[in-house]
């Protein structure tokens, strides 16, 4: 972890006793939250990702004593399942696929989201190519480089909207897995917020514990609120987040949207949409 450049989720109780708090972008905290755990996880790891693969066949004339040579079947590349037990495939419009097999759903991050796992390609690509364009990733993959892979699941950052200096956050998406809950969702959302008002005393409750399905029936628990709190360079922002528990077939799942309150009539719609076509798979 960075010091005061730490990005805490703030998970309920429950959570801390399976998983590493890792961090939501662009906050500080002081040293003494409850909430932080300096023990670095190892990282998983990485595994290289089938690119698509395109046969173009040359014309042959005709030869008349010849047998007719049929082209090749097209190969339909199969994603790589990581050591955790997904997989990230890129989808035609820009958007991107996280299929979740260890826990049992798949969604779809929308395009211009950056999605990457500690420790696989996408991660190191994102080191050694996004932060040519997006130099503010630098400091966003660092601070999830010792994350675990099989309990913080996914990272997605926006980087189709440009940064404001003058209010430096990164909106920012992130799934979290839970074997073995250990109290109602209900319960969780309430510890959840308790955390979250121990940090920032001034938040505001939008939902709590809200009741919603997706548009294939999964029940979603939700919390919504928004908090005044500082960046990584001491400036006053006021950011709005979202976040559902929902029970996949194989533990319960925290997914969360993070980003600065002005942002949010622009993002938080993609965000939606990514929950409402959120699948469970068969097992």
């Amino acid at each position: 972890m960075i010091p005061n450049r730490l990005r805490t989720l703030f998970i309920a109780p429950a959570f801390l006793l399976t998983m590493l708090a890792c961090a939501i972008p662009g906050l500080t905290f002081s040293q003494s939250d409850p909430l932080l755990d300096e023990n670095a996880m190892n990282t998983a790891i990485a595994k290289t990702f089938s690119a698509p693969l395109t046969q173009t066949a040359a014309a042959v004339p005709p030869q008349p004593s010849a047998t007719p040579t049929l082209p090749a079947p097209a190969s339909t590349p199969t994603p790589e399942v990581s050591s955790a037990g997904n997989s990230l495939i890129p989808q035609a419009d820009g958007s991107t696929l996280y299929v979740d097999y260890k826990t049992g759903f798949q969604l779809t991050i929308p395009p211009n989201w950056l999605s990457v796992r500690a420790g696989q390609k996408e991660y190191y690509h994102a080191f050694e190519k996004e932060v040519i364009n997006f130099p503010w990733l630098t400091d966003e993959l660092t601070i999830i480089q010792d994350d675990d892979p099989d309990k913080i699941r996914l990272h997605a950052f926006d980087i189709g909207t440009p940064i404001n200096q003058d209010q430096y956050y990164v909106s920012h998406i992130y799934i979290l897995w839970v074997e073995d809950l250990q109290k109602s969702f209900e319960k969780e959302i309430e510890l959840m917020l308790d955390a979250q008002r121990q940090s920032f005393p001034d938040t505001e409750v939008i939902s709590e514990g809200t009741e919603e399905f997706t548009a294939s029936g999964i029940r979603l628990v939700v919390l919504e609120y928004t908090s005044s709190v500082q960046n990584i360079h001491g400036q006053d922002i006021e950011i709005y987040e979202k976040r559902v528990l929902f029970q996949g077939k194989n533990g319960s799942v925290n997914v969360s949207f993070s980003t600065l309150v002005e942002l949010k009539d622009s993002l938080k719609p993609g965000f939606d949409q990514l929950l409402n076509d959120m699948v469970l798979l068969d097992q």
